[in-house]
């Protein structure tokens, strides 16, 4: 096995006592190393001579620093040296090679654990021994010999009570002082895997008491949730009885809704009977009528017969009285009065014609109005039998029913009128029946006139006196005919009051179905409330959606205000570029201008090299110029470079910053709130990335360990989520506004804040925005968490054991989505430390859910943080991947599944 000796600030390697041939190589390293002091030491190809500085790997390259003492050259400011050496001062500032002590062990490929390393550099022994240890090379060394310092040095550098701990904590035992000095102390340590080994014991020590703590207090969670489920079981019963108390009380319910079914189908069915006997008692009614009608129409028939009879009687009683005439001519004088009576019977007879032609257009028209009153009577039969179809379809169609009722109602009256009109009619007709009547017995007296003035010459009327008394026979047939009309009228009336009698039994049958749909009339009308209150929400609706137009295009407006001045910003941001680019050509003017004053002070030098007195103080100062021209134009590269960079990434910070503000703008809370980033709120970015995470995911709950304005864009995400969902489905009554959501176990959203003030400030700013009901903010003080491995003894974190164990309960953590907000940042030590519990006390909890974290402030996802995280989940056998969101100060996304 091959033995190293890496001795890093070897110097002339005059102050250690080594015995050269232990070792098979011996590697000295120093900035300032003298090869030609090592002349003495033999074999060349054993010993190898390093002229480089040994820095840390994350070591800020700084210039290196030569004092007049050279042990204590180096890169850092001495702070406590000039404590112990006043005299120290600065002799010269070089430009030296570095290395890292990494690379030297790969390069010599130094192995086995039998080396030994010495660090005689005061001022980085610290630094280099937490390289080692953080590579894992630190075993290598089997003796480790360490300068340092009782007090720090230098700045940012380590005493040597610090190096000790350091040595200790890694199994590293101190055996002797190899140092003379009292403020500089040089210790030798030996690995001792004795205390490796007792340590290892302790660590299982304190795992065995860890876990008898997590049986004790499984047992006593076993013991309170059996108290839980025999209180669960308690009121379990009480609810079974309650249930079915009710569901007896239900059975009653719908014992009597059947009965109430089995009464309203007999009324439906004894609607139907008197239906169908009105139908029937009309069909007849209609038979009826129609017979009445034909009767009719043969009586007139038969009435106008008797007139043509009655003409021909008057055209044969005018071929009488010119025969009379004729034979009258000898005895005009005593005729005269009789021909002029006999031209008064001509003209009644006349007038009767007249009579008789204007009955026989009353006839016409009652017949019309008899077949109008037909069709009426059948339109009736025809609404009856739609009133009975829509009465089998649905009882809903009670109104309309009413409605043809009172149709029915409007259509019996004008039927009555119709009625009265026809007895009217008649009645007209009985009275120029009369008047008939009236002419015939003037003819009647006419003839007995007649006969005593022809007494003379009985001889010669006594055809006439024969005719007119056949015209009288006549005329009295014609009277018995208009009796017999009258007996038909009389019962024609009867008929028309019997049937007067059976509409009104219809009409009280009509009635009783309307006084039983009045029910029914009753809940149409209550869904007509019902439509009037939709049709008024659906203006409230309307009202609301202008007042949200309104309300967007006054927001649009202050968007394109706050556009314009991000504009303005962007602008001055641009002058403020030009003005440091401007900045950096005066000070490459200034450079210019230095270098030729350089070069006179070079020809100046020049001048002053002919005198040999001076000739090495202008060489030493002609280098030192150079080191210090070649250091400033270093310098001015650097500043440069670190500027440009320092405007750019600021440049895309603020660009990143205005795109993260504009698409938060696109919350509905959010647009009503100003957007005001403090120290400990989550940046514009990241809350941008949180704010698409919950509106792409269905999350069941959200627990965030800080609250602030991520809580306020959390809430306003899922409430904007709620909305879209509500617009898609069309559901006006949806159940997740915000009375039911204030009632809902657990809330969407569980907010952990340590601090009361800051948590009063979120819950204004939620309430300002609108969302409170979406979150449960949980004022939870830091405690200390028991540790398991002892890596993090005495740590703090936000009291919410019971809030998690309140989840556990209520949700289905077979298949809940959890999202866990971590607004811990992972870059500061203490930060790192508290946001690790995050992961195991929700893993505690939570382990069967789908969990989703979302840390925030993780520039690296290689941090330390996030590697604790994924051994945790290994180590509990859980899959998790992460996702790295590239912002300005970075966020990690991790996934767990169990």
């Amino acid at each position: 096995m091959s033995k190293f000796l890496l001795w890093i600030g070897a110097g002339e390697a005059q102050s250690l006592n080594f015995n050269y041939a232990d070792f098979n190589k011996v590697i000295f390293v120093d900035p300032l190393l003298r090869v030609s002091s090592f002349s003495n030491l033999g074999d060349e190809k054993k010993f190898v001579f390093l002229n480089k500085a040994v820095t840390p790997n994350v070591f800020e390259v700084k210039p290196f620093t030569v004092f007049n003492n050279e042990e204590f050259s180096s890169f850092l400011e001495p702070k406590g040296l000039k404590n112990l050496y006043p005299n120290l001062a600065l002799e010269e500032v070089q430009g030296v090679e570095t290395t890292t002590i990494t690379g030297i062990v790969k390069e010599y490929n130094v192995t086995g654990n039998a080396n030994t390393l010495v660090l005689e550099l005061p001022c980085l022994s610290g630094d280099l021994l937490d390289e080692l240890k953080s590579k894992g090379i630190l075993n290598l060394f089997n003796s480790i010999v360490v300068s340092a310092g009782k007090k720090p040095l230098y700045a940012n550098s380590n005493d040597i009570q610090v190096i000790v701990e350091k040595l200790t904590s890694e199994y590293y035992e101190f055996t002797e002082d190899l140092g003379e000095d009292e403020d500089i102390c040089t210790y030798r340590f030996v690995f001792n895997p004795m205390l490796q080994h007792i340590a290892a014991l302790q660590n299982e020590v304190l795992d065995l008491t860890a876990q008898l703590k997590l049986v004790a207090s499984a047992n006593q969670q076993v013991e309170s949730d059996k108290d839980e489920m025999e209180a669960l079981l308690s009121n379990s019963q009480v609810a079974f009885r309650e249930i079915q108390v009710e569901l007896q009380a239900v059975q009653t319910e719908l014992q009597v809704a059947a009965e109430k079914a089995q009464s309203s189908e007999t009324q439906v069915s004894a609607l139907k009977n008197e239906k169908d006997e009105l139908n029937a008692q009309l069909t007849e009614d209609n038979k009826t009528t129609a017979q009445q009608i034909s009767l009719l129409e043969s009586q007139i028939k038969s009435l106008s017969a008797q007139l043509k009879t009655v003409e021909s009687a008057n055209q044969q009683a005018d071929s009488d009285k010119a025969e009379l005439k004729a034979l009258l001519s000898n005895s005009q004088q005593a005729f005269s009065e009789v021909q002029a009576e006999i031209h008064a019977v001509t003209e009644k007879a006349q007038n009767s014609e007249a009579q008789i032609s204007a009955l026989k257009n009353e006839k016409d028209k009652l017949n019309a109005q008899l077949i109008e009153a037909n069709k009426k009577i059948e339109k009736y039969n025809a609404t009856i039998h739609q009133q009975e179809e829509q009465l089998l379809a649905e009882q809903k169609g009670s109104q309309q029913l009413c409605l043809e009722n009172e149709e029915l109602k409007a259509n019996k009256a004008a039927a009555a009128q119709q009625v009265l009109s026809l007895e009217r009619q008649i009645e007209s007709l009985s009275a120029q029946l009369k008047t008939l009547e009236s002419v015939n017995q003037q003819a009647e007296s006419d003839k007995a006139e007649l006969e005593t003035l022809l007494s003379n010459s009985q001889e010669a009327f006594s055809k006439a006196q024969t005719e007119i008394h056949e015209a009288a026979e006549k005329a009295q047939n014609s009277e018995t005919q208009i009796s017999a009309l009258k007996n038909e009228k009389y019962e024609l009336s009867a008929q028309l009051i019997e049937a007067n009698k059976e509409i009104e039994q219809h009409n009280a049958t009509i009635y009783k179905q309307e006084e039983q749909l009045r029910a029914e009339l009753q809940k149409s009308q209550q869904y007509l409330g019902d439509n009037e209150s939709l049709q008024a929400n659906e203006k409230v609706l309307e009202a609301t959606i202008n007042n949200l137009q309104v309300s967007f295009e006054q927001s649009k407006e202050s968007h394109i205000n706050e556009i314009q001045e991000l504009n303005a910003k962007l602008k001055a941001c641009e002058e403020k570029q030009k003005e440091t680019h401007g900045w950096f050509v005066s000070r490459k003017q200034q450079a210019e201008a230095l270098s030729k004053e350089v070069e006179a002070l070079k020809r100046e030098n020049a001048l002053l090299v002919s005198s040999k007195e001076t000739a090495s103080a202008v060489g030493e100062l002609e280098q030192k110029l150079t080191s210090l021209l070649n250091k400033q134009s270093e310098d001015n590269i650097e500043i440069a470079n670190a500027l440009g960079k320092h405007v750019t990434r600021c440049h895309e910070e603020q660009k990143s910053n205005i795109a993260s503000q504009l698409e938060l703008r696109k919350l509905s809370a959010l647009s009503r709130l100003p957007i005001s980033i403090d120290s400990r709120s989550m940046d514009a970015p990241n809350l941008a990335e949180l704010s698409s995470l919950i509106a792409l995911n269905n999350y069941d709950v959200i627990i965030e360990f800080g609250s602030g304005l991520s809580t306020v864009v959390a809430a306003s995400a899922l409430q904007d989520r709620s909305a879209q969902q509500r617009n898609s489905d069309n559901l006006l009554n949806e159940t997740s506004n915000i009375s039911d959501i204030a009632n809902a176990l657990p809330k969407h959203i569980v907010s952990f804040e340590e601090s009361y003030e800051h948590g009063q400030k979120t819950k204004e700013l939620l309430c300002n925005a609108g969302v409170d009901a979406y979150v449960e903010l949980c004022h939870a003080p830091l405690v200390s968490v028991p540790s398991i491995d002892g890596s993090f003894e005495g740590a703090l974190f936000y009291d919410c054991a019971e809030k998690l164990l309140e989840l556990k309960r209520t949700i289905s953590a077979d298949k809940a989505r959890v999202l866990v907000i971590v607004t811990g940042g992972a870059n500061e030590s203490d930060e790192a430390q508290m946001a690790y519990w995050a992961l195991p006390l929700v893993l505690d909890y939570l382990s069967r859910c789908s969990l989703t974290l979302f840390l925030n402030n993780n520039a690296n996802e290689n941090s330390d943080l996030s590697v604790k995280w994924k051994g945790e989940s290994k180590r509990r056998r859980l899959a998790i991947t992460s996702e790295h969101l590239n912002t300005p100060k970075g966020a990690t996304i991790f996934n767990i599944q169990p």
